[in-house]
């Protein structure tokens, strides 16, 4: 079926009587030259109409779109905050084509919302520097964001465009033709959403209800940095994106991603960190997204059976494992604290945590935030007493809190200091030292 065009519709509105089979009553909106008031897509003209002293949005197809009666015949028994309500009328308004040849075409119909683009907010609290508001949006989309997936539909084309915000607040999304629906299990996708918001290895055999993982991530990731910093917008915006290109990301060539995740590894933000991981997947299924969400969202964490638990000595910061990576949790609430990005972990003593990530050793406090760098050594073991045990090439020293080498890394074997003092390997035979360095002898 060849799909009117927009000018077509437009000369149909304006004289529409008995052009529509169910609709009458109405008059289209105009602006002050008399013209239509709509927003044209890609699939689509959205004009906006008035009934009954009510304002409406009526989209009108100039392309088809392969799914959308099963999409709409679900969105029917689907309430929720973040949707519009709407009206799939099929076979609804009769449109002549250039030749004088006329057919039936589908709408749809939904209230009409007073509200401002997400891609426009963002760069109005940019342009003002908007920090505060900027961390409001980001948490809005979050909130909406977790609340999203744990639907069993997914948009399939989430940017700043299909994301309106009304004057409450409220995010809402809007252009549902690419949906996933639970009708819809095992079809192709015949829309794959903008590039800039898409995974490059998304195909049209991808279609579930994970389609807008990647997306999510992205834009929260996006909005959480410009909370922390709004000239990132004017250096990296590229009218499309809003401060990312996924096929960069993938390819590694992302320095911006680079400097986020380094900055917020240090600032213990780590579910964000984990964001930024999670965007150089080669998958564009993000399985942890929704409890990274969740946690952002003050949402209880929920974990799985596959996490362990490999010190419960401090109750409220106790090492676990998950997922195979390390973090630490409040066991009595089961809520996670220091999210698990960590390739390997010692428990909390002395207020502080030895981690290990990207092969380097650091400490961290109960924060998740970094207090020493130790990345010259290979292993780094808890403070007790004050002292850390250190490793380098094979040979074994102590640190003290202030990251200073107090004991040289000098002996083939080492233990934690204990009431003053430390059992070495000097040659062929076991010495006590104390905090010093120094040699006791009779121990």
């Amino acid at each position: 079926m060849r799909y009117p065009t927009i000018n077509q519709y437009i000369e149909t509105l304006t004289n529409s009587h008995k052009m529509f089979r169910t609709l009458d009553s109405f008059t289209v909106v105009t602006d002050a030259y008399g013209e239509p008031v709509f927003v044209a897509g890609n699939y689509a003209a959205v004009f906006r109409i008035e009934v009954e002293g009510k304002e409406y949005a009526l989209k009108c197809y100039t392309r088809g779109a392969e799914h959308v009666c099963n999409v709409y015949e679900y969105l029917e028994n689907v309430e929720s905050q973040y949707l519009i309500p709407c009206r799939y009328l099929p076979d609804e308004i009769y449109v002549y084509d250039e030749y004088g040849k006329g057919d039936y075409f589908p709408v749809v119909v939904m209230p009409w919302i007073d509200a401002v683009t997400l891609g426009y907010e963002t760069e109005r609290l940019c342009r003002n520097e908007s920090h505060d508001g900027l961390a409001v949006l980001a948490n809005a989309f979050d909130k909406m964001a977790f609340g999203l997936m744990r639907q069993e539909f997914a948009h399939g084309d989430l940017k700043q465009d299909n994301i309106l915000i009304g004057k409450d607040g409220v995010l809402k999304i809007i252009d549902y033709d690419g949906m996933y629906v639970p009708a819809l299990s095992g079809c192709h996708s015949s829309l794959l959403g903008s590039p800039a918001y898409q995974h490059p290895a998304r195909n049209n055999s991808f279609f579930n209800k994970h389609i807008d993982d990647y997306s999510i991530a992205i834009i929260s990731v996006s909005l959480h940095a410009l909370a922390r910093d709004s000239s990132l917008y004017a250096k990296y915006n590229e009218s499309d994106n809003i401060i990312f290109n996924p096929v960069s990301i993938l390819n590694g060539k992302c320095e911006l991603l680079d400097m986020l995740e380094a900055e917020w590894l240090d600032e213990g933000a780590l579910q964000l960190y984990a964001m930024c991981r999670m965007l150089r997947s080669t998958d564009p299924d993000l399985p942890q997204l929704e409890r990274l969400l969740g946690t952002l969202c003050g949402e209880p964490d929920v974990l799985t059976d596959d996490c362990r638990i490999i010190d419960n000595t401090d109750r409220f910061l106790s090492l676990i494992c998950y997922d195979g990576k390390y973090g630490f949790m409040d066991v009595e609430n089961r809520q996670i604290k220091i999210e698990p990005v960590f390739e390997d972990a010692e428990p909390f003593s002395e207020g502080v945590a030895p981690v290990k990530i990207n092969s380097q050793w650091r400490f961290i406090d109960s924060a998740g935030c970094k207090v020493l760098d130790c990345s010259c050594y290979d292993t780094v073991g808890p403070f007790r007493e004050s002292f850390a045990l250190v490793s380098c090439n094979g040979l074994y020293g102590f640190i003290d809190k202030n990251g200073q080498e107090v004991i040289p890394v000098q002996y083939e074997f080492a233990c934690n200091f204990r009431n003053g003092y430390a059992k070495v390997r000097i040659g062929d035979s076991y010495e006590y030292i104390d905090t010093e360095g120094k040699l006791k002898k009779n121990m």
